[in-house]
């Protein structure tokens, strides 16, 4: 089962995995607007989009903070406690859903019932 997730959500969950670094001196690259972008494969312009939409609905909040590898300080967003809210909502939802979405057979499920794994025949059988 393949839940579909907008950038927007997967910015939240992705925040979230860095919520404990509230009150780091030096912050990771994943929680600026460039890293965002990098680690979800979008545009700059559209983590920009989707990060003012995040705001607005009080879902991240911003600062400016040393980050690694970054010459001068940059903003970081983190999560507020609606984001991190929305963030749990998200994983719960992702998670039953791994629970629900069903696995393919194998061979120890196939043979216990007397069938046999399917595989390539070749020759003239």
């Amino acid at each position: 089962m393949n839940i579909p997730l907008t950038a927007a959500d997967r910015m939240l969950v992705l925040l979230a995995h860095y919520d404990p670094l509230e009150d780091a001196y030096v912050y990771p690259p994943e929680m600026t607007q460039e890293g965002i972008s990098e680690h979800l494969d979008i545009s700059r312009s559209h983590a920009a989009r989707e990060l003012k939409k995040l705001l607005e609905r009080g879902h991240v909040k911003w600062s400016t903070e040393r980050v690694a590898e970054a010459k001068k300080k940059v903003k970081v967003y983190r999560l507020t406690a609606t984001g991190l809210a929305e963030a749990a909502r998200l994983d719960e939802e992702l998670s039953e859903a791994a629970r629900c979405a069903p696995r393919p057979p194998d061979a120890d499920d196939l043979t216990r019932f007397g069938g046999e794994m399917p595989g390539p025949r070749f020759g003239g059988d």
